[in-house]
């Protein structure tokens, strides 16, 4: 991208992402949630132009592995989706990580995101008196949360963690999921989970 920036700048934001801006060159060394977090308010300080944050058509840029498209596209909510969408639509989720048995979200809490799984397992239960129960078991492809994207005040109905496994998520939040709505697709997908 470029912008009208002519200082440098090297930065070292959270899990050793670093940023580097050089005579307008911008190169994100590695990509995550915490990184696009601090990337865009740091851009706008600096006033570097809004194209960078947001891609020339308005479109935020692509921060996941490319690899990690084709999973989008097996999960039944987007089989729908042609190419040139499903590339649009990637550029909505971002992606996380968590370590084996790490708690994704707790029985009981809110969530306004859609979870995809890209690879590992996530345990799906309930604590009953002390007790955990098993529900399910998902893995790739799967997804949790959906039901947040069109329901106000959704609350998780059981807990979730990472398998024996670390395990890698694309989320798709709610704010992202609505700036979508003007794309064919998302109509029917939206009609969908409302059912």
């Amino acid at each position: 991208h470029k912008c009208g920036f002519e200082h440098s700048l090297t930065g070292v934001c959270s899990n050793s992402i670093k940023i580097e801006i050089e005579k307008k060159n911008i190169q994100s060394i590695h990509n995550t949630q915490e990184f696009l977090i601090l990337q865009y308010p740091l851009l706008r300080i600096m006033g570097i132009c809004a194209s960078v944050a947001a891609g020339s058509s308005g479109t935020p840029p692509l921060t996941i592995p490319k690899e990690y498209l084709s999973i989008i596209n097996e999960a039944p909510l987007f089989k729908q989706v042609n190419d040139k969408q499903l590339h649009h639509l990637a550029c909505y989720f971002t992606l996380v990580e968590y370590e084996p048995g790490q708690v994704v979200s707790e029985m009981g809490s809110k969530s306004r995101a859609l979870s995809l799984i890209a690879s590992g397992e996530a345990v799906v239960y309930v604590n009953k008196n002390g007790k955990e129960t098993l529900l399910a078991n998902l893995g790739k492809s799967d997804y949790f949360g959906e039901i947040s994207l069109v329901r106000d005040e959704t609350v998780t109905s059981a807990s979730i963690k990472a398998g024996k496994k670390k395990l890698t998520l694309l989320l798709l939040s709610y704010s992202h999921w609505n700036e979508l709505k003007d794309q064919a697709w998302w109509r029917s997908c939206n009609h969908r989970l409302r059912l």
